[in-house]
């Protein structure tokens, strides 16, 4: 156990050092792969190295539309179960790329046979954690490369690393909107039973022109964050229902510009001998957790409310907690 914890910490610190790497001018990838990629040798470049002995494939694109009919076929050589993780433009991690693709292939291997999406139990790094899959990470632009343009299957793993703050758990854009699940400022920590985690969900533009959409504040005491286990199963938490007529808040949101839509959204923490109580708002369990808005959208109470268009699809990212049995463990 010793040995393989020491070999993840190696590897994390490689990832960091860019250490050690070959460079070959062009794509060297399997013939194996889609012949559709065969074009994109010449731009591309290969690199193999780093104490993993891991291969790299960044294809970098100039023009929206040979990008948007490359992706498909890129996506294609993607180790099913391992993820795309967006990185935001310009990408200088060993020169520049402003918009394209860099392909992880696992230690000693140039890309063929793609290997079982298995992630490394224990390790938090998601490089370390993927390792052993070919995984993707795409380089967005907004223009060249669109999110609202591209196809990304409903069941894919996507990490968004282009705006890590470490308080907010940022979603996918839409509409030049991107919605976060957060902690207030000094709680991203570990917590433990008898605490309380103050939520809030935030909004941001980061778009180019004014963005207008309506909400109800009502809308995030009925429906708490879903929140799954170390397993990806789905943990139960439920809501408070509230009574009377929904107060609607508009919004005019301008380019660059952030703001609270929640911020009294307080997770109780208790004891798994309590959960017959069923209290709402409340993690019966320990361990670790993801917490995401799935959507922000409106109202879902008697009356009709109509959904915001805009709202009704905005998803936040999936924010990781940390949860302890004894008061004592917290923070540690």
């Amino acid at each position: 156990m010793k040995r393989t914890a020491a070999f993840l910490a190696v590897l994390c610190a490689a990832s960091v050092a860019h250490a050690d790497y070959s460079v070959s001018s062009e794509g060297t990838w399997p013939k194996s792969w889609p012949t559709q990629m065969e074009p994109l040798r010449k731009q591309a470049r290969s690199l193999r190295g780093s104490l993993a002995d891991i291969t790299l494939y960044e294809i970098p694109f100039t023009k929206r539309a040979e990008f948007e009919a490359a992706w498909p076929h890129i996506l294609k050589v993607k180790t099913k179960g391992a993820p795309v993780i967006l990185v935001r433009s310009p990408d200088t991690w060993m020169g520049r790329i402003d918009a394209g693709v860099r392909i992880h292939c696992p230690p000693g291997k140039t890309g063929e046979p793609v290997t079982p999406g298995t992630p490394i139990a224990g390790a938090g790094d998601v490089t370390t954690r993927w390792l052993y899959t070919n995984y993707i990470e795409l380089i967005v632009d907004g223009n060249i490369v669109d999110m609202n343009r591209i196809p990304l299957p409903p069941d894919m793993l996507i990490i968004d690393r282009r705006f890590n703050d470490r308080l907010t758990a940022w979603g996918m854009e839409v509409d030049g909107l991107q919605a976060g699940l957060g902690f207030r400022q000094g709680g991203d920590r570990a917590y433990s039973h008898g605490e309380t985690v103050k939520l809030v969900v935030r909004v941001r533009n980061v778009g180019k022109e004014a963005a207008k959409f309506i909400y109800f504040r009502e809308f995030f005491y009925e429906n708490p964050p879903i929140v799954t286990d170390g397993d990806g199963k789905q943990v139960p938490v439920t809501g408070v229902m509230l009574s009377g007529w929904p107060e609607p808040v508009e919004v005019n949101l301008a380019p660059g510009k952030e703001i609270e839509l929640s911020d009294l959204m307080n997770l109780n923490l208790r004891p798994a001998s309590e959960k017959a109580r069923d209290m709402p708002w409340t993690l019966y369990e320990t361990g670790k957790f993801q917490l995401q808005c799935e959507r922000l959208g409106g109202y879902t109470g008697a009356g009709g409310v109509k959904l915001d268009a805009v709202m009704s699809k905005l998803a936040t990212g999936k924010l990781e907690l940390q949860v302890h049995a004894l008061t004592g463990a917290a923070g540690k």
